[in-house]
């Protein structure tokens, strides 16, 4: 259940300004991935104190953080920071009626606003599987509310962030994997998830071996499809790259 931390007054620095990285989600409407996305705002032109205060311990937080800037621990910090801004910013999105954005670690969008029901939390769970013509309220309100939450930021160490960093890469692979098996079969990695669904469930019927199709592409079908149903629907983790 998503919380109100990310209303409260923050002493974290911001990126760039809203309208910025509003522009910059919808530069690319098919999806940015995190990584993608922070390197994208890297290249504006930001002023130097700007720069310096992107994930840069807090003056009461010395010690080993402050050894290594650069390392993994402040990366960390500079997407937890961008994917605060993110939340926030669908937030007011969403009060204003004016869009809604997308948000995961490895598929960042603008959205045309959801109906009412759903930005109220009372769409049907089946339905936040779509991450093309809606947002994905119920399913993300967990990592909305861990990066609304500013203590994640402050308690992050390099022992923690190398965990989440590692699963980054792990689920980065699993979806390069996914990608490839989805061109494999002719399908558009940026259809939202009941599209995949309905194209795989045609696909399957014109391979059964029921109806004359070929036996081992339908078990290879059917196995993607079990794998593609399990990482669409797992809970998401935060953004770490």
């Amino acid at each position: 259940m998503a919380t109100n931390q990310g209303d409260r007054p923050s002493t974290l620095p911001r990126r760039l300004d809203d309208g910025q990285l509003l522009n910059l989600v919808r530069e690319r409407p098919a999806g940015w991935k995190v990584h993608e996305l922070s390197s994208a705002v890297d290249k504006l032109d930001l002023s130097a104190s700007d720069q310096t205060a992107f994930g840069q311990p807090q003056p009461d937080q010395t010690g080993a953080e402050e050894a290594e800037p650069f390392g993994d621990l402040r990366l960390f910090r500079r997407n937890f920071l961008l994917m605060r801004q993110l939340f926030q910013l669908r937030r007011c999105l969403r009060a204003e009626r004016a869009g809604d954005l997308c948000i995961s670690s490895m598929d960042i969008r603008f959205c045309q606003p959801v109906p009412a029901t759903v930005a109220a939390g009372t769409a049907d769970a089946s339905d936040t599987n779509d991450a093309s013509a809606t947002s994905l309220p119920d399913s993300y309100d967990g990592l909305e509310a861990y990066y609304l939450e500013e203590a994640n930021y402050h308690a992050a160490n390099q022992a923690s962030v190398q965990e989440l960093l590692d699963d980054f890469w792990r689920r980065l692979e699993r979806w390069r994997q996914r990608d490839a098996a989805l061109a494999a079969w002719d399908i558009d990695p940026t259809l939202p998830y009941e599209a995949v669904k309905q194209r795989i469930l045609d696909l399957a019927k014109q391979h059964h071996p029921d109806g004359g199709g070929d036996a081992a592409a339908f078990r290879s079908l059917w196995r993607f499809w079990e794998a593609y149903r399990d990482r669409a629907t797992a809970a998401p983790r935060p953004a770490t790259w």
